[in-house]
């Protein structure tokens, strides 16, 4: 173990969590020490195109300075992504995936997730002014939130949020199936396309993350603490300590102050703590998610490629705090 390693348990561990969510940029600061929280807030800043705003930019950078031991993560959104049974190449074949322009990790040995190594590009992209050190694949934080809720028979997992929902279909000693959805509008995916393709055009091929990144990689996410299911889910069970740090410099072992920050910023954010209190749009986000579950159901069952069983139990990790009238209009419908 290096002296790094050794004085972590004494030193402000920062994470930085960035996820868009419609027309804001959702930033979530926790503080760490000795794996204990300190302090942890969100703010939410007004954005257009899914882009990283200049105050949540300059908001960050501020923490970097501040902070050296800090890192960011965000979870990926981007519609060529997925994941498959084990490790082995063969499973990709099976499933008609080409491999040649995917990032591809293993997780435990039990299955793959995979995306593209040019959305990825196009990811690393957003976030060229403050950086990326965490990308997640939301089939990971499936499998880690609910890998003990998994069964002899097949169960499906369904990650919701605001604008894409990811969907597994696992049992106890197989992984079985995966889908990715993008509920955003017909215009923001051409956009988000197009963004694509201009980041492949002016990046060069290695500048990339050189990976996808597993959980066990971290000794806390705050991504997932907002994330509440609608069954009662645990939250991280075991997650490994954070390995092999580069050495940093620590300039204070205060938080840093958000007041002035927030004051800057009045008019483009909003505290987090605010409820999204339209009732259609959640019911439509409700039809949505059951057309997904549908669709994903139908696909299994009748695509011989899976290895298709009956399934009982349908687990809804939400992240968009579904009303009880909405939770059980989806268990209704299903």
């Amino acid at each position: 173990m290096n002296i790094i390693n050794k004085l972590i348990p004494y030193l402000n561990l920062a994470f930085i969590s960035v996820y868009f969510k419609g027309e804001f940029c959702v930033v979530t600061i926790e503080l760490l020490k000795n794996k204990k929280s300190i302090k942890k807030e969100t703010i939410e800043f007004k954005t257009q195109n899914q882009q990283i705003p200049k105050d949540a930019i300059s908001y960050i950078n501020r923490f970097q300075k501040k902070y050296k031991l800090s890192y960011i993560s965000t979870l990926l959104k981007t519609i060529n992504q997925g994941a498959v049974p084990d490790c082995s190449r063969v499973e990709f074949q099976k499933l008609n995936i080409k491999t040649d322009n995917l990032d591809i990790i293993c997780i435990d040995e039990f299955f793959s997730a995979f995306a593209s190594v040019d959305e990825i590009r196009w990811e690393r992209n957003v976030f060229e002014n403050v950086g990326v050190d965490f990308l997640f694949s939301p089939f990971a934080i499936i499998y880690d939130m609910c890998k003990k809720k998994f069964e002899k028979n097949p169960v499906m997992f369904v990650l919701l949020q605001h604008d894409s929902v990811a969907i597994c279909i696992s049992k106890i000693d197989k992984f079985l199936f995966s889908a990715y959805f993008i509920t955003s509008t017909s215009e923001q995916i051409a956009l988000k396309a197009a963004e694509v393709e201009h980041a492949i055009e002016d990046t060069d091929s290695d500048s990339g993350l050189d990976d996808l990144i597993s959980l066990d990689d971290l000794d806390d996410s705050s991504l997932l603490n907002d994330i509440e299911p609608i069954e009662g889910f645990d939250s991280l069970d075991e997650v490994e300590e954070l390995k092999d740090l580069d050495t940093h410099d620590i300039s204070s072992d205060s938080f840093i102050d958000s007041t002035d920050a927030k004051a800057e910023n009045e008019d483009g954010k909003h505290k987090s703590e605010q409820v999204d209190d339209s009732s259609l749009e959640l019911f439509q986000k409700a039809i949505d998610l059951i057309k997904f579950i549908q669709n994903s159901l139908n696909e299994f069952y009748k695509n011989d490629v899976y290895e298709s069983d009956f399934i009982s139990k349908i687990h809804i990790l939400d992240t968009i705090n579904f009303s009880s009238d909405v939770q059980s209009y989806i268990s209704d419908e299903l």
